[in-house]
């Protein structure tokens, strides 16, 4: 059959052999149904041999959540494993997948002995194929092995990116060492220990002059403190940095990589007491193990400004009593940001999602933001992390082709953004906000807030109150969502842990 399929894409379209595709971007994630943790570690481990790791994100989803179908709008390809038979409940989420969303389905069986899985998985397929016709679809026998056929074939046949590497593009030969530039001391931004570094549960934080025998590992962080800027000039333009960065304290002392598993497992890996510095920031180029705030992978390719900060808030202070609004004030800091640059910025299509994505257009995510806090003394030491796509187009879009769409059809001619400036810039708002914070108050705050989020006046669908209709308020001090229900007037508050807001169906869904 995929002689066949070799032959016929040879001599058409690929548009015509699995029909027409509708215009729209879909956020990037594969699936893998499976309750079988062996059963997708193996999945995941063939998929990242051949998959575009820059485009797509890789999620696991069990029977249960399976089911509740929240998966289904942004799922660009569905793994789904049949152990004995197809689910029947499974069956028409599957095919509203493939019929509403364009959906592409790969369905396989690690039970090859089962000739009941093969027989239920073949009548399926041909269920689908009399049903919607104009779809692609394709049943073999022997799939015990998924290497034994050309999965890159099959997966560019769907219309998948993958990777033009023998090898993918992750481990630990990739990690780079980083550089610290500060001007003071390497003891008085670190508690060293008497060994001259930072030994964490996670990570070891080691400091030498130069760059020398000392690899960055999995385990081992090698920060290189006597920095030239021309070290580091091609991938970080400190001059230019600095000349943006207006702060007191945010940003001042500075660590950058090229190349880093994740910039939050700098703070999180090492005891609490173990930075001193109020505002050290970790900035890298790229990242191997990003994650999301549910723990979720997040894409970290070339073009994306990550970094992570650590900063002090009192305990007894407006902010730390609010604590969990932080993530409301960094994204509106970022935001503010670009918005504020001028004539034509302001009026880019940029926002807010509840309660911590940043969209383009409404309908597309290009960032968003995860925080850690811990108690030490009378501060909580504040961890926050916020990944942006600033200037690469995959997997869907990034805030410069927006600028470039905008001067096209406007006729302006808006500067496109550079990381080290969108850096400063960004950090410039964050202490700026704090500041603001701690001294206007929350209701201060929540006013700048509300230029920049999607949500006002929206009517909205609550699935934790029986679907019932109810219209978007606001969000109180805690930073919590406040919305009225339109049958009876009531003033619902949802917390952000336990609930997200989709956008294209206008629903504030149970997290999963």
């Amino acid at each position: 059959m995929l002689t066949q399929l070799r032959q016929q894409l040879a001599k058409n379209n690929l548009s015509s052999i699995v029909g027409a595709a509708r215009i729209k971007t879909k956020p990037p994630n594969i699936v893998i149904k499976t309750d079988c943790v062996q059963s997708y570690e193996k999945a995941l481990s063939v998929l990242n041999s051949v998959i575009d790791k820059e485009r797509y994100t890789l999620h696991h989803v069990v029977s249960k959540n399976f089911l509740q179908g929240s998966w289904k709008g942004s799922c660009s390809l569905l793994l789904y494993n049949v152990v004995d038979e197809l689910c029947e409940q499974s069956k028409p989420l599957i095919q509203s997948y493939v019929q509403d969303c364009d959906g592409k389905v790969i369905i396989y069986s690690d039970n090859t002995e089962s000739n009941t899985s093969l027989q239920d998985i073949k009548e399926f397929t041909n269920d689908i194929n009399k049903q919607y016709p104009h779809q692609m679809v394709m049943f073999e026998e022997c799939i015990d092995s998924i290497k034994k056929y050309d999965l890159v074939f099959v997966l560019k046949l769907m219309g998948m990116s993958c990777t033009e590497e023998t090898q993918p593009p992750s481990g630990e030969h990739l990690l780079t060492n980083a550089y610290l530039l500060s001007s003071k001391k390497v003891e008085d931004i670190f508690a060293l220990n008497d060994e001259g570094s930072v030994k964490g549960k996670d990570i070891t934080l080691k400091f030498s002059p130069q760059n020398g025998s000392h690899k960055t590992t999995n385990d081992e962080f090698v920060v290189i403190t006597n920095t030239s800027k021309n070290d580091i000039k091609s991938s970080f333009d400190v001059e230019f940095y600095q000349s943006k960065l207006k702060t007191v304290k945010y940003g001042q002392d500075i660590i950058v990589t090229e190349v880093i598993n994740s910039t939050h497992t700098i703070f999180t890996g090492v005891n609490v007491n173990s930075i001193q510095s109020d505002g050290l920031v970790v900035h890298a180029r790229r990242q191997l193990k990003g994650k999301g705030r549910t723990g979720n992978q997040w894409l970290s390719p070339l073009g994306c400004m990550m970094f992570s900060m650590q900063f002090d808030i009192p305990m007894n202070s407006p902010l730390g009593r609010s604590l969990s609004m932080i993530q409301h004030l960094v994204i509106v800091a970022f935001v503010k940001s670009i918005k504020e640059r001028g004539d034509g910025y302001k009026d880019l299509a940029l926002g807010i999602k509840w309660p911590n994505d940043i969209y383009i257009d409404g309908k597309i995510k290009i960032g968003g933001i995860i925080v850690n806090t811990c108690l030490w003394q009378n501060d909580f030491k504040v961890t926050v992390g916020l990944g942006v796509n600033i200037s690469n187009d995959k997997p869907t879009d990034c805030l410069n082709s927006l600028i470039r769409h905008y001067n096209q059809t406007k006729g302006a001619q808006l500067k496109e953004l550079v990381i080290e400036d969108v850096l400063a810039a960004t950090l410039n708002e964050i202490e700026n906000l704090v500041y603001v914070f701690q001294n206007e108050g929350a209701q201060r705050f929540k006013d700048e807030y509300y230029q920049y989020w999607l949500h006002s006046g929206r009517k909205v669908t609550l699935e934790s109150y029986n679907m019932r209709q109810a219209e978007v308020v606001g969000i109180d001090d805690y930073g919590y969502l406040v919305v009225k229900i339109l049958q009876n007037g009531e003033i619902v508050t949802l917390q952000p842990d336990g609930n997200s807001f989709d956008m294209m169906k206008n629903m504030i869904k149970i997290k999963s």
